[in-house]
């Protein structure tokens, strides 16, 4: 069993639902403590009047809560998001900052000592639930599927979304022996530092069907492969109950045709990364990293508009 430095003893503790607690003016900015990462970086006293998208989106649609933010600062991830806020001609100023995982990498909690972690064996991510959306996998057919890949990628741990442990799909992979961890709640603040501090110690990260993991073990420098006998077309439970999501089920269809182009380019279980791999990647998963002077003077900046927005939405076309 792998160690971490955030504990994992306590899966069920961590996938419990517990509130938002944040000072951002658009709360969704700390989904997974975004905000409060890129605050820390930066030391920036205030709550961030730009928008952060969180996740990485990988589809041309832009969600109608942070379309219509009183901030006029956007922040995004990658250059894709970067075009298609251009595209469609959002009246806010748009800055790719890069991956929230490039912030975190470069927190100091990650230490030279602790950055020297032998890699081994494979995690492997299942499609996941969601607040409204419920995957439906055969975890059985999943759990004998991983027993028979080739000895290179074992041992294998599963990294589980908060969302499967609260409806109990980590107990069948605990009672057949493998190690479940979990990078915690959406709400969670260090969500993204345990993602990194398990993603650190693979060499494989393995999955069925496409996801952000794709990136975030890219940047964590864990190889992204899909093998033939994981692949799922994965269906998918969606409760609109008390829920409003206009842009779902366009999302949803994107992803089913964006998701055996993207998952075909990464079934090359090489340990490097080929060109058109990287290119892919940073496509969709910026690695930029700003200054922390830079990105606290447009956030600065972002004050000043969020103050003035009457008159600076005038100027910005």
């Amino acid at each position: 069993m792998k160690e971490f430095i955030y504990n994992q003893d306590k899966l069920d503790d961590m996938s419990i639902d517990i509130d938002l607690i944040t000072k951002e003016v658009h709360e969704p900015n700390d989904y997974y403590g975004q905000a409060n990462i890129l605050r820390k970086y930066c030391k920036y006293p205030f709550s961030m009047k730009a928008v952060y998208e969180h996740s990485l989106p990988f589809h041309d649609i832009i969600w109608h809560v942070d379309m219509n933010s009183k901030c006029l600062i956007a922040f995004v991830s990658s250059i894709h998001r970067f075009k298609v806020y251009k595209s469609n001609k959002i009246k806010k100023i748009v800055f790719n900052i890069g991956s929230i995982l490039n912030y975190v990498i470069n927190d100091s909690v990650f230490d030279e000592v602790s950055k020297k972690i032998t890699r081994s064996g494979s995690v492997y991510f299942p499609p996941h639930s969601t607040h409204h959306i419920k995957s439906n996998v055969n975890n059985l057919l999943i759990i004998d599927k991983l027993n028979n890949l080739p000895e290179k990628f074992h041992p294998i741990s599963v990294c589980m979304y908060w969302k499967d442990v609260q409806n109990g799909n980590h107990k069948i992979y605990l009672d057949n022996g493998f190690q479940v961890i979990s990078a915690g709640h959406i709400y969670d603040k260090m969500f993204y530092y345990r993602l990194y501090d398990i993603l650190r110690r693979f060499n494989y990260s393995l999955g069925s069907s496409f996801g952000s993991f794709v990136f975030h073990s890219a940047r964590s420098g864990s190889k992204v492969y899909f093998p033939e006998i994981l692949r799922i077309k994965e269906a998918y439970e969606v409760s609109t109950k008390n829920f409003e999501d206009p842009e779902l089920e366009s999302r949803l269809k994107f992803v089913s045709k964006f998701e055996d182009q993207a998952i075909s380019l990464f079934s090359d279980e090489n340990i490097n990364y080929s060109d058109d791999q990287i290119k892919f990647i940073e496509y969709y998963s910026s690695s930029k990293l700003y200054s922390k002077g830079k990105l606290f003077c447009i956030l600065l900046f972002a004050d000043f508009l969020y103050v003035f927005r009457n008159l600076a939405k005038k100027i910005i076309k």
